[in-house]
């Protein structure tokens, strides 16, 4: 048995694409266990950029099953689109297995998404506009479609008119008409599309593990956007805590060996909330030119700041990470001093821990240590022996600081940019 689950360890968008299709090279399986096409993860193949947004990274390998677990969300007609440009790629979902229990966001969900933020001011969320968090909603409502249901005319008639008799009030008072036999027409034309693909993920999980294959559980967002341990209230509808993983595919928690985090080597953070070490100046920007920092699925610039290792520790501690896959050290080419958070100021006291409630996030100040930059030399580097020595130094410091070891070092996009220090699967 060697199960390893894949985490961001920050707000998200710590390029957990790129470390999964790394890994994809040794899974026999892959499977996402959570949110739905909010998710952007990015794979660089040669010249191509591919990013996918709800099917496990490992379709782009013909030997690798891939699996949605019901954790996820899926969007239908989304679902459809994103298979329709990997058959442009020419890239087989014969592969594929979507749960029969993932419960489906309908055109409701995605206008109460956008219209419900506007309404929220100063507690607006930024939500990528995608219907994740309403369909989340009505999941722990008990009122939700799921992709069985797709299946069944009655059934699905009978349900979807309730969820348009509990959603047409407010709708209405936001000023949005959704028509029903529009929604329904459009999920009577994706059910016979998307049958082939229907399926118990959780019993295929477990007869992938019983076989003792190296399966790879990935996750979507980071820890910070958790619903229970995140920066709430500006987190994701979703688990990301690697807890998540083995509940959102059917799988006993002792399954899983190993937990790996994804980290950038800087700070980014999409939507609103909290930022302690965020850079609103020429560094902070510079972080976004040479990181690329837009959002993959949105296309918003990202807020970019310093390593905060207050809140990686956290990160570390509280969903167990055995090991850390490092993303993005080659964008710190140049820049000197390298500074990190080691410590917060609230009201004169220092914090070495982050902060409860994490409200008070808003009000700390970041204590910074800097270390030596080093002007170029981690970028395409394959080895850690060919980085330069103050960027070996920023990765030990890393190690020290939270306690888990730097076993992935990604230094380009592409595949073949970065280096293992240790294997990943057990």
């Amino acid at each position: 048995m060697s199960v390893v689950a894949m985490i961001g360890a920050q707000w998200g968008d710590e390029g957990k694409g790129k470390i999964a299709d790394v890994l994809s090279r040794e899974a026999a399986a892959m499977a996402r266990f959570n949110g739905g096409n909010n998710a952007g993860h990015t794979v660089v193949v040669g010249e191509t950029k591919i990013v996918l947004r709800l099917v496990p990274v490992g379709i782009l390998r013909p030997d690798v099953r891939c699996y949605v677990g019901r954790g996820c969300v899926v969007n239908p007609a989304y679902l459809l689109e994103e298979l329709g440009r990997l058959r442009d790629l020419d890239v087989s979902a014969d592969n594929l297995t979507v749960d029969w229990h993932c419960h489906l966001i309908l055109p409701y969900h995605i206008e109460l998404d956008k219209a419900g933020d506007e309404t929220l001011g100063r507690w607006r969320l930024g939500t990528t506009g995608r219907g994740i968090g309403p369909c989340y909603a009505d999941k722990a409502s008990r009122l939700g479609l799921r992709l069985a249901d797709l299946f069944d005319e009655k059934r699905l008639t009978e349900r979807l008119g309730a969820l348009a008799d509990r959603h047409a009030p407010t709708l209405k008072a936001l000023g949005v008409d959704v028509d029903e036999k529009e929604v329904m027409a459009g999920l009577k034309e994706a059910a016979p599309k998307l049958e082939r693909y229907a399926g118990d993920v959780a019993a295929a999980m477990r007869e992938e593990v019983a076989g003792g294959e190296k399966v790879l559980l990935e996750g979507a967002h980071g820890l910070l956007l958790d619903l229970n341990y995140g920066t709430y209230p500006f987190v994701t509808s979703s688990t990301v805590h690697a807890g998540g993983a083995a509940a959102g595919l059917g799988l006993p928690c002792g399954f899983v060996d190993r937990i790996l985090g994804v980290v950038k080597a800087y700070q980014t953070r999409v939507g609103e909330g909290p930022f302690p070490t965020e850079l609103e100046d020429e560094p902070g920007e510079r972080l976004r030119q040479h990181g690329n920092e837009y959002g993959s699925t949105t296309g918003r610039p990202r807020r970019c700041g310093w390593l905060d290792l207050v809140l990686l520790k956290y990160s570390v501690e509280v969903a167990g990470v055995d090991l850390i896959a490092l993303n993005k050290l080659d964008v710190l080419d140049g820049v000197e001093p390298v500074k990190v958070c080691v410590a917060y100021e609230l009201d004169g006291e220092r914090l070495e821990r982050a902060p409860a409630p994490f409200d008070y996030l808003e009000k700390v100040k970041p204590v910074y240590e800097e270390l030596p930059g080093w002007p170029d030399g981690a970028s395409g580097a394959t080895s850690y022996g060919a980085l330069p020595a103050a960027a070996k130094g920023y990765v030990d410091f890393i190690e020290d600081f939270v306690g888990a070891e730097v076993a992935l070092v990604s230094t380009g996009p592409s595949r073949e940019e970065g280096f293992m220090r240790r294997e990943i699967f057990p």
